[in-house]
């Protein structure tokens, strides 16, 4: 089993540098964040890994945290919530099962945020 949750925004290349910054990334120095080219345009994302046995990680709590009061700020460089997801990568044995609270789907919704899931079996 494995859990990779990421936070991605689709943005310029020129930007990301500014996102890291606006996001304040600096304070999460054992977290990889990276970009990627896509394209005409990059993908920023910022990802932590859960391994197995490892205690439970509200990845969309914390992601919405980093994120709240600086969407502002990310629309001034030309990034709006439409650009920014929120994924779980779930590496599984036998069977998929995931739940989410309500309170967090709440979050989401009122923040706009879509929330992506990919899984696939060891």
């Amino acid at each position: 089993m494995l859990n990779i949750y990421r936070l991605q925004i689709h943005c310029w290349d020129n930007n990301i540098e500014t996102i890291s910054n606006i996001l304040e990334l600096n304070k999460y120095k054992n977290i990889k964040w990276e970009h990627k080219i896509e394209l005409d345009r990059s993908v920023f994302e910022f990802e932590v890994e859960e391994k197995e046995n490892e205690k439970y990680f509200n990845y969309i709590d914390f992601f919405l945290n980093i994120l709240e009061d600086k969407y502002d700020l990310l629309e001034k460089i030309w990034i709006n919530r439409n650009d920014i997801t929120i994924w779980r990568l779930y590496r599984y044995n036998n069977q998929c099962n995931m739940e989410w609270n309500p309170k967090d789907l709440k979050r989401l919704w009122d923040s706009w945020i879509s929330l992506c899931v990919s899984c696939w079996e060891e």
